[in-house]
């Protein structure tokens, strides 16, 4: 379990996400699972549906990403999606699918698995560190390993989410890793158990969101625009974990703050926006928040703002908004722990 103080010094100067999307990091082979190439093309067990192959460790990862933005807790209680710290992610998200980890990460270590060295990480791997908690060289933190140098789990502010194996404080701080998944057998499609906070044979994806908003109707959205709204969504996955930087520079990648984040991608796929949140708001139609849809622009105020537009991100489908704020950078966060500084929502996607 990892210090949420330590980490918040090290979030912000975090090296910048490759610019591999998710798209790019896991091809979808079928609706249900994300399954990457390249390097990581041994995997956990694996599921197979007509000429498509699903892997049991793509499966875990999936249902992991419905959970990105959920907040970091130290101590969060097992068993329960509302927060989570980093081994009761890593129980939670494998328990559905029968892998039984212990509570804390030092224990899933010491416990479960085989070694697995650095050089040869496959998808599902568990991820060790140490922590300023734990001490230098033992193990106070973990995650998953998600394909491409990438690591899904959740620490500090933003809580859930990927990040690169090549940031300083993971580099610096990784003790090892363990698999606990079987390689090269193939099994019958493994269903995660019933519960209305888990997705349905794992095919919520939180990065390729249901269309429409919470409550909204969907009936008069363009195939065209759920469309580009997706692949808007794509390219904004490419840069997750990149650091936030207030008056960052339009057009460059290394870091963002919050509008120029939704400037840069959204003009990669066609669509001018205004430099600032307020210029931004200035732009597209009025939508209520019980009509949101895929890519529209979603306005907040701050503490500092005396009500004045302050923020924006994007609403990505399911609850979750896309967007960059403070320590962590570019993440999900869920849009209902916005909603105290809720102004107004934006389509700009037609």
């Amino acid at each position: 379990m990892l210090n949420v103080k330590a980490f918040k010094k090290v979030a912000v100067t975090a090296t910048a996400v490759s610019a591999l999307g998710l798209a790019t990091l896991f091809p979808t082979h079928t609706t249900s699972a994300l399954a990457s190439k390249g390097s990581d093309t041994k995997k956990g067990t694996s599921v197979t549906s007509g000429q498509s192959t699903v892997t049991l460790a793509d499966k875990i990862i999936a249902t992991g990403e419905k959970y990105l933005g959920t907040p970091y807790k130290y101590g969060a209680p097992s068993g329960q999606t509302k927060v989570f710290d980093c081994s009761t992610f890593t129980q939670y998200v494998f328990g559905q699918y029968g892998i039984k980890l212990p509570r804390t990460s030092a224990s899933q270590y010491a416990s479960v698995g085989t070694p697995v060295s650095k050089s040869n990480l496959q998808v599902g791997d568990l991820l060790f560190f140490s922590s300023s908690k734990s001490g230098k060289g033992k193990v106070g933190h973990v995650g998953i390993y998600a394909g491409n140098n990438k690591i899904l789990h959740t620490y500090g502010q933003g809580g859930v989410r990927y990040d690169s194996l090549s940031t300083k404080w993971l580099a610096a701080s990784y003790i090892g890793a363990k698999r606990v998944l079987k390689s090269n057998s193939t099994t019958n499609e493994t269903k995660p158990s019933t519960d209305d906070n888990k997705p349905s044979n794992g095919s919520t994806d939180t990065n390729k969101p249901s269309n429409g908003g919470n409550t909204g109707s969907t009936n008069n959205e363009s195939s065209q625009g759920s469309q580009l709204a997706d692949k808007i969504i794509a390219t904004g996955n490419k840069y997750l974990g990149t650091p936030y930087q207030f008056g960052a520079k339009s057009g460059q990648t290394r870091t963002f703050d919050c509008s120029s984040f939704q400037q840069y991608i959204f003009g990669q796929n066609g669509i001018k926006l205004l430099r600032s949140s307020r210029q931004q708001a200035t732009q597209g139609t009025s939508v209520s928040k019980d009509q949101l849809r895929k890519g529209d622009l979603i306005f907040f105020k701050t503490k500092s703002s005396n009500g004045q537009i302050a923020h924006v991100a994007m609403y990505a489908g399911d609850g979750k908004i896309l967007h960059t704020y403070g320590p962590g950078g570019v993440r999900y966060d869920k849009l209902s722990n916005w909603m105290s500084t809720y102004l107004f929502a934006k389509r700009v996607i037609k």
